[in-house]
């Protein structure tokens, strides 16, 4: 099932976006040849101020991209700065297939499940086969890789094999915006490096500010950094560049569930799954903002079905929420479930429970643990409020807690 995008107008979205001008575009395939039509669009009278068509080969459609891009800043009197004008006049040819088998790994690595992934990774794998001097696919796999980094029991050396990648797409092009996002979304997980990763994620945007998941994943530093008004603002960018990818929608609604907007953290979470049925992170920030609201029912309903589709998110749904309602039996149940899964990956998720039931000693048994197998999203407990009522729910346990302060003292993150 997909969202109806109903009609809206440009005047009302120019000043969302703080614009002046919006910029509209149709592509059309036939054989190896593009036709593009683009219009630039006044938001005050929402008229056409310019438009034109073009006809070029396919191989040629990143040179386009760059002419179009050129065109438009004579047409609004911007003044290009020297690197941009060497990066348009730099326009490059690319390879069609190499493209197009870029786009479908892109499509199902941002389906955020491990099906997704796994063919994600294929098609990117095939792209660097067909051109091994194209930066894209090396890129992609890079964002594919530290992907699999955030799963259940990453393989050994995963983040640093995403680094080597994200390390040639720069060497193939400095000035290629996805390789420093690509860099960025390595650099905190991975590194505990958030000065580094603002640098990459900054760089990365000045190079290209419509990079969807360079906004996306600068939030999630920027909840990190204690900035959540600046966090669900790119967000709510990446949502609106990439308006059908559920992930983007889902994490909005994450965010604003972590902000205490309840209600819009429930409508975001549920146009997620408009877009597409059964999507995970939208049935836990659905079932965790049903929790905040105190509508029980509701939340472990929901996690209910997460269960089905991803256990182990399911039951992390479900042992903090019966911690949160007191139910302490039910949730060491989930947890006792949770530490015999297989494909178990980490003690983090144990730590939180515990931490959640009040009691510490476990609860900073498994934190330490978890500090020591450096996982990927640990320095978010060390923020006030973590990433989600759930997790704040730990960190009021703890924070009071010596061992806690000592945790993260090294990783220079605020244990307020």
């Amino acid at each position: 099932m997909h969202r109806r995008v109903r009609p809206v107008k440009r005047s009302k979205t120019g000043r969302e976006l703080r614009a002046a001008h919006l910029v509209e575009g149709s592509v059309f395939r036939t054989g190896d040849r593009l036709r593009v039509n683009v219009r630039l669009i006044s938001t005050a009278s929402e008229e056409s101020v310019w438009s034109e068509s073009y006809d070029r080969a396919v191989e040629d459609g990143l040179t386009l991209q760059d002419e179009v891009a050129r065109t438009i800043a004579e047409q609004i009197e911007v003044k290009l700065t020297p690197e941009e004008e060497a990066r348009l006049a730099s326009g490059r040819t690319v390879n069609p297939e190499v493209y197009e088998t870029y786009l479908r790994g892109m499509y199902q690595l941002q389906q955020y499940t491990p099906d997704g992934i796994r063919k994600g990774l294929a098609y990117l794998q095939q792209a660097v086969a067909l051109d091994p001097q194209d930066p894209l696919a090396y890129a992609g796999l890079a964002q594919g890789l530290t992907l699999i980094g955030h799963g259940a029991n990453p393989p050994p050396g995963v983040f640093a094999r995403a680094r080597e990648m994200a390390v040639k797409a720069r060497a193939l092009d400095p000035l290629f915006p996805e390789a420093h996002a690509a860099t960025a979304e390595i650099q905190p997980y991975y590194d505990w490096d958030g000065d580094g990763a603002e640098r990459s994620f900054r760089r990365a945007l000045q190079l290209n500010p419509n990079l969807e998941f360079a906004h996306a994943h600068y939030g999630w530093l920027l909840v990190l950094e204690g900035d959540l008004d600046g966090a669900i603002g790119h967000m709510a960018r990446a949502q609106q560049i990439a308006p059908v990818a559920p992930t983007f929608t889902a994490w909005l609604g994450w965010l604003c569930w972590n902000d205490g907007q309840l209600d819009r953290a429930v409508a975001e979470a549920q146009n997620s799954l408009d877009i597409v049925q059964n999507f995970p992170w939208g049935l836990y920030v659905l079932g965790g903002a049903y929790a905040a609201q105190e509508r029980y029912d509701e939340a472990l309903a929901t996690f209910e079905r997460l269960h089905t589709i991803a256990p182990n998110l399911g039951d992390w749904g479900l042992g903090l929420t019966y911690a949160q309602m007191g139910r302490r039996d039910q949730a060491q149940e989930v947890a006792a479930r949770l530490a015999e899964a297989p494909d178990q990956k980490d003690p983090l998720i144990l730590g939180v429970i515990h931490a959640a039931l009040g009691d510490a000693d476990e609860g900073m048994r498994r934190l330490e643990a978890a500090h020591e197998a450096h996982v990927d999203w640990f320095p978010f407990l060390g923020v006030h409020g973590g990433f989600d009522h759930f997790t704040a729910m730990a960190v009021e346990t703890l924070r009071g807690d010596p061992r806690y302060q000592a945790l993260f003292g090294p990783l220079e993150i605020p244990a307020t």
